[in-house]
């Protein structure tokens, strides 16, 4: 059973020079309700190397790439790690089961790789993306000790996303598309990709203008308003649905708010799309309902028959897959022709879903879905039982009430674009999880204090923690959430 949630009141009365008075409740001002940041080197080197793994800004500024700042900035916080033990939560790494799943798929990466197709290519993606991307996700996963570390984290995201947006508004060049003009893919991203990340970005730019002041909030806000329109330049399809999915998740759960201000974020969303959409965007986006002429359903280089072909080579390896980044390699070695008799070229899975489940197998298909609906499920459910008093009664308590509100939107979004893009394998996903985690965590630490019971001890640290004392901030292991 969930134990009951208490919230402390505000006394009316109390005892002055021996004669009863009454008191006014105290009235809680917006900057009390806002978990402060925390500004310390590891941080601080996790939220540089975000902003270069997601906005992949170092890309455009060419110069930058001479410093090499993804590998710098992984080597500078893995140093601060080390140097400074106490300034992490290492003990709490494996304690939540998202975290538990990501390594998991790992180690099917691990054991899979020389049983696939390719072992050197499988061998030289492990050491070059995937396994440093898990470094970052594992970094972030002990950077979180309260609620103001997590903030920072995903404030770190919403940052870089809205370096995105002023690249596609401002930077990025435009191409015609059969006689559409979109987004041309750039050195950063394909136009395409931007769907999944920004239906990620939208909800946890509200999330941190919500719990933010001054200039962190502006950013979540441009973010969230400037992710529609950079969806709408990008000119995809699958980025359109996305916004959709994201767009009826945020009515859904917006946090304390009217139905009028759900549907005028909303439709502020529409505007701002209509304003920079490029010509013949709506007739574009039309096709998705009437996909009986579309490429991806009828030609033989479309989506539909890359899944075919991806699920025909997945057959005799169900339980391994082809290896991992092994996707194209398979259909080499199964070489597939048109009807006229020309080989059809290798192409990515357009698909993470089945990217990952032809790469690693059924089973890491299972844990990889499990990790997406186990996370909108657990984070609506915890929702389910905090009071609705959880967003007035701390910084804490009002930051893991709106997380709870946000982070399902996030991952639902971040699916919804991701059926249609390769992303299995970058970070947008493994950030989503570590958050995730560390809501977790944060909510069984203060599920801890709401029983009275004191914490069994509170690590020590060189660095400020800025956060409050409160049970939230502690970093007392605690027994899983059931």
């Amino acid at each position: 059973m969930h134990p009951t949630l208490t919230t402390p009141r505000t006394p009316i009365a109390a005892q002055v020079n021996g004669r009863a008075t009454r008191q006014r409740p105290r009235r809680l001002s917006g900057q009390a309700l806002v978990a402060p940041l925390t500004w310390d080197p590891i941080r601080i080197a996790l939220g540089g190397l975000m902003l270069v793994t997601i906005s992949r800004v170092h890309q455009q500024l060419t110069f930058l790439q001479v410093f090499r700042p993804g590998l710098l900035l992984t080597a500078a916080a893995l140093g601060f790690a080390v140097a400074f033990p106490r300034a992490i939560n290492t003990k709490e790494l494996l304690s939540t089961w998202p975290v538990r799943r990501v390594f998991a798929l790992l180690a099917i990466a691990i054991i899979g790789a020389p049983l696939g197709l390719g072992f050197r290519p499988s061998l030289t993606f492990l050491n070059e993306v995937y396994v440093p991307n898990i470094v970052f996700f594992a970094l972030l996963v002990v950077a979180v000790r309260n609620t103001g570390d997590l903030r920072f984290l995903i404030g770190s995201f919403v940052a870089s996303a809205a370096i995105l947006v002023y690249m596609s508004l401002f930077v990025f060049d435009s191409r015609s598309f059969y006689g559409f003009e979109r987004m041309a893919s750039t050195i950063m991203y394909d136009a395409n990709d931007l769907g999944a990340v920004f239906a990620a970005a939208i909800p946890l730019g509200l999330l941190i203008a919500q719990t933010s002041t001054g200039w962190v909030r502006a950013i979540g806000y441009v973010t969230a308003a400037g992710g529609p329109a950079t969806i709408a330049l990008a000119g995809s399809r699958g980025g359109f649905l996305a916004l959709i999915a994201t767009g009826l998740g945020l009515l859904a759960m917006m946090p304390r708010a009217t139905w009028g201000r759900r549907i005028g974020i909303v439709l502020t969303a529409v505007i701002v799309m209509a304003m920079v959409a490029p010509e013949g965007y709506l007739s574009k986006m039309n096709s998705i309902v009437n996909p009986t002429e579309d490429y991806n359903l009828t030609s033989q280089t479309g989506r539909v028959e890359i899944w075919k072909r991806g699920l025909a080579n997945l057959a005799p390896r169900p339980l391994t897959g082809v290896g991992i980044n092994n996707f194209a390699r398979a259909q080499w070695v199964n070489q597939a022709y048109t009807d006229d008799g020309r080989p059809i070229r290798a192409m990515s899975s357009h698909n993470t879903f089945l990217q990952i489940g032809v790469d690693l197998g059924v089973p890491a298909f299972l844990i990889f879905v499990s990790i997406i609906l186990g996370a909108i499920f657990t984070l609506l459910r915890m929702r389910s039982r905090m009071p609705l008093s959880w967003l007035t009664d701390s910084p804490e308590r009002r930051f893991l009430y709106v997380s709870c509100s946000y982070l399902p939107v996030a991952f639902f979004g971040w699916a919804s674009g991701a059926f249609f893009v390769s992303h299995a394998y970058l970070m947008p996903f493994y950030c989503l999880v570590a958050y995730l985690a560390g809501v977790l965590m944060l909510y069984r630490h203060e599920m801890r204090g709401s029983r009275g019971q004191a914490p069994l001890g509170r690590a020590r640290n060189r660095f400020p923690q800025g956060g409050s004392s409160s049970p939230a901030s502690s970093l007392t292991p605690l027994e899983h959430h059931r």
